[in-house]
């Protein structure tokens, strides 16, 4: 099996009964398969079916996690920034939103957290 169908079987698990065990795993699965076969931070899409599932702590982990690796990656940033103001963690939500907002800048358009 390919990593894009894991991972889509992740966000799966995210959106049903099974949220950890998919966070948990994800991280073992993407070091396995290695980063050849991702296209994208896929932490992206995991923050995002964790906020689409109202869990906003658990996104806000993933979203901390993907700088490690991809630093000033505004998809990232903007899923940070979303996911605190779900929390309504307000020193830091403007921080961050500057930081997603010069990031993005240069973009073409808004972003969404359903486009992570």
């Amino acid at each position: 099996m390919t990593a894009l169908p894991k991972f889509r079987e992740l966000c799966r698990l995210v959106s049903t009964d099974q949220p950890r065990w998919a966070e948990n795993h994800y991280f073992r699965i993407a070091d396995n398969t290695g980063l050849t076969e991702w296209f994208y931070p896929v932490r992206e899409s995991l923050g995002a079916a964790l906020m689409l599932n109202g869990q906003a702590r658990e996104a806000e982990a993933v979203f901390r996690a993907d700088p490690e690796q991809y630093p000033r990656n505004p998809r990232s940033l903007f899923g940070l920034w979303k996911s605190l103001e779900a929390q309504q963690k307000t020193s830091n939500v403007e921080s961050v939103r500057r930081e997603f907002e010069t990031a993005w800048k240069n973009a073409d358009g808004p972003l969404e957290v359903g486009d992570l």
